[in-house]
């Protein structure tokens, strides 16, 4: 910029000769993107002085590259380089950075890197939920760093879309300087859309509507600056004819019909009639053609008027009403006087729109009349009276007055069947409508502060009924809600609170037997009661030497789990459900089990007593060696399913016959020095592989069994045979089959231990000492047969 000072200049003459020369201009110059690094096209960027001076400094908007360049008016000095409303995006104008220009300079790479903007949006309505059209809406941030505006559209709706950064924001809308929303507390997070905010204004609403449209001359050629309104409202066409009519309707109304003309110089006027309008609506196309006027003259001459009329007089026109607020279907009384009291009938004019109509005609008596009007529909009515005058007096018309017909009101009740249920459980939810109506009711429910609609439910003759059965714990608020009707406003029930928590279940077990033996298995029950989703349960089982604890699931209210009783003693079991997401702890009750040591049934009747030694030595030989390896135990449970099957009725009738027990004592005697022979043999292997002393000390007794009890009756066998003409002798085949036997046992004995499988292990032990006993007395038999046949 430049300037000459103490010009001088005199009135009626030409100053000539002023030189003003121009300084030459820095350059500031950089580029806007966002913060992914693309490029943002027309943005404002401004260069300002720091002093608030407005001679320095210019402006400049950026490319599709997001490039700018400021080359104008900016003289050697410091300015401030900052955004003005980025559209889309965050930037507060007192963010600038400060750059030193060089008169004739550039300097480059001022660069501004945007935050995409958050957005708000939602609408704005007066308290009877008409749009509120053309309202101020801001949205500040709480901590003061962010600021966003807009104005809402006919239909109420609004969008925030710039300025907003991450943060809880402060949301109210203002009408004019009187009307104004409660702030609705928002939360915001930059680049992502809050929506479905609801501003509500208080106040009397005034709806606002649109007409759209066109207008072309009769070649269709668009016109500009056409003249086009309807009620109060004006507006012009743009250059390609087109035009956007806001127009403000009546307090109350919402909807009508106006009357919409468009006008231009040297053209005929056109109008439309009749053209609908609804509140927050847009009515199109309304479109018009101008025809031209044509070009003509009119001539005439004034002439003197004739004497006047002589004048009527004028007489006054009152009106009141009963009241000014009714509810739908409630009679007002309108009435009032005309003075001078005159004679003739008035008539009742009533407007609920723009138009007044006359609902009836009144006969005056003494001067007054009164009438009963009973509206049928919601909304603010214009009320007047006319008459029509007679010979002496002027027609007469009172002044307009208001009634506003609201919505009956309707009371919503509602009722739990249980303010407290446990998960699982449903409630049920019932109330009633007084009147009774019809149409549906709105279950809405909140778990976490705001309600939700979970089901729509039939009245039916007043009443309504649901059943809900809620997925989660936590305290819930539930009400209900009516739409309303054309008759009746909306209503809403009172909140009624339902607390959901965790079953509290009962624990109850049994055993298959309280009283058992060593080494045999029972199985603990149970069950819970009520069942409402699958749990684990923990059993505990206290034995003599110590507490185990095993964990089952329960995926229809009952359990089962089986222990084996290893030692002798007194044994309990409980069990426990664990707390989780549907179930408080619970503990059953306790049941006991007495174990008592297995008894040698046979060998305790012969001997006459548990403790006489030869009893004895056959328990330690079974409790003390075989029975502390997996082996003998799993042996030992087809061994006892097996002796125990028979032994008790043997030994009660041994016991009832004592004659017999010498015999028995006799047979008994050489399995006790087969089980010493095999105990010294084998003890020394315990201490170092049980289980391979186990399988070891099975094939020494089984092998000796076979040789002492069973090789004796295999060779009388033979004998008898042999008399009676018969040949009984076992192949060499036979008996390598047999120990073939024996050898496939061994190996599958060695498959279950390593597999620890139970059932595998006691099939290989049977299977090893029966094939044992059977090789070993048959290997005898082919022994003794052979050398009888040699002799």
């Amino acid at each position: 910029s430049g300037r000459v000072e103490n010009v001088e200049a005199v009135q009626g003459e030409t100053v000539e000769g002023i030189v003003i020369r121009l300084g030459v201009s820095g350059i500031i110059s950089g580029r806007v993107t966002d913060d992914q690094g693309n490029p943002v096209a027309d943005v404002l960027v401004v260069a300002f002085s720091p002093s608030g001076g407005i001679s320095k400094g210019f402006y400049a908007v950026t490319d599709e590259d997001g490039r700018y360049r400021i080359a104008n008016n900016l003289d050697t000095g410091d300015y401030n380089v900052t955004l003005l409303f980025p559209k889309g995006y965050v930037w507060n104008f007192m963010n600038a950075k400060k750059v030193h220009v060089v008169a004739g300079e550039e300097t480059a790479n001022v660069d501004f890197q945007l935050e995409r903007s958050g957005i708000i949006s939602g609408v704005v309505v007066y308290s009877d939920d008409t749009p509120a059209a053309n309202a101020s809406v801001v949205a500040f941030s709480q901590d003061g760093k962010y600021f966003g505006f807009t104005t809402s559209d006919i239909d109420g709706s609004f969008r925030i879309d710039s300025g907003l950064g991450t943060a809880t924001y402060q949301v109210m809308a203002f009408v004019g300087t009187t009307a104004f929303s409660q702030p609705v507390m928002v939360q915001v997070t930059a680049g992502e859309e809050t929506k479905d905010v609801k501003l509500v204004v208080t106040g009397t609403a005034t709806g606002m509507a649109a007409i759209e449209g066109t207008v072309t001359d009769i070649d269709g050629n668009p016109l500009v600056d056409v003249e086009v309104s309807a009620l109060d409202a004006v507006t012009y066409t743009d250059e390609d004819g087109s035009y956007r009519l806001i127009i403000a309707l009546p307090q109350g109304v919402t909807s009508t019909t106006v009357t919409v003309s468009a006008s231009k110089r040297g053209y005929e006027t056109a109008v439309k009639e009749g053209v609908t309008v609804t509140v927050g609506e847009t009515t199109k196309p309304v479109d018009f053609t101008l025809e031209k006027l044509k070009v003509g003259v009119i001539k005439g001459r004034v002439l003197a008027r004739a004497p006047p009329p002589s004048a009527k007089k004028t007489a006054s026109l009152s009106i009141s009403l009963s009241s000014e607020i009714v509810s739908i279907g409630e009679s007002v009384t309108i009435s009032g006087a005309i003075t001078p009291s005159l004679t003739g009938e008035v008539s009742i004019l009533v407007a609920s729109d723009t138009v007044f109509e006359e609902v009836a005609k009144v006969t005056l008596e003494d001067g007054s009349f009164s009438y009963s009007f009973t509206p049928t529909a919601k909304g603010v009515y214009r009320i007047k009276v006319s008459w029509p005058g007679n010979d002496e007096y002027n027609p007469a018309e009172s002044e307009i007055l208001t009634l506003t017909v609201v919505k009956k009101t309707a009371e919503l009740s509602i009722s739990l069947s249980s303010s407290t249920i446990t998960i699982g459980d449903s409630v049920t939810i019932e109330g009633t409508i007084t009147p009774s109506v019809t149409g549906k009711v709105f279950i809405l429910l909140t778990p976490d502060g705001k309600f939700k609609k979970i089901a729509e439910v039939d009245l039916e003759n007043g009443s309504f009924s649901f059943t809900l059965k809620p997925e989660a714990l936590g305290t819930y608020r539930i009400k209900v809600v009516w739409p309303g009707n054309p008759e009746y406003k909306p209503a809403e029930s009172s909140v009624l609170t339902l607390t959901v928590k965790k079953v509290s279940p009962t624990v109850e077990i049994s055993v298959s037997k309280t009283t058992a033996n060593v080494g045999e298995t029972i199985t603990i029950s149970g069950s819970i009661s009520p069942f409402k989703a699958e749990t684990d349960v923990v059993i505990t089982v206290t034995s003599p030497s110590g507490v185990s604890e095993y964990t089952v699931t329960s995926s229809d209210g009952s359990f089962e789990y089986s222990i084996e009783l290893d030692a002798q003693g007194t044994w309990s079991v409980k069990a426990e459900v664990p707390e989780g997401p549907v179930y408080e702890p619970a503990e059953s009750n306790e049941v006991q089990i007495t174990v008592q040591e297995k008894k040698c049934i046979i060998a305790t009747v012969t001997f006459g007593s548990e403790v006489a030694p030869e009893v004895n030595f056959l328990r330690s030989f079974r409790d003390g060696l075989i029975l502390t390896t997996y082996a003998g135990r799993q042996f030992y449970v087809a061994f006892d399913a097996f002796y125990y099957s028979w032994s008790t009725p043997v030994a009660k009738f041994i016991e009832s016959n004592p004659v017999l027990k010498p015999v028995v004592k006799a047979i008994l005697y050489p399995l006790l020095g087969i089980l010493k022979l095999t105990a010294l043999t084998t003890t020394p292997l315990f201490g170092a592989n049980p289980e391979v002393a186990a399988v070891l000390a099975g094939f020494i007794a089984s092998s000796l069994i076979g040789v002492v009890y069973v090789s004796p009756v295999l060779i009388a066998t033979s004998l008898l045979a042999k008399r009676r003409g018969k040949t009984l002798k076992p192949s060499r085949e036979f008996v390598k089959a047999l120990w073939t036997l024996v050898a496939a046992s061994l190996v599958f004995i060695g498959l279950g231990l390593a597999l620890e499988n139970g059932l595998l292990l006691t099939a290989a032990t049977s299977a090893y000492v029966l094939s044992t006993i059977a090789s070993s007395s048959t290997s005898i038999l082919h022994l003794a047969t052979t050398k009888a046949k040699e002799n």
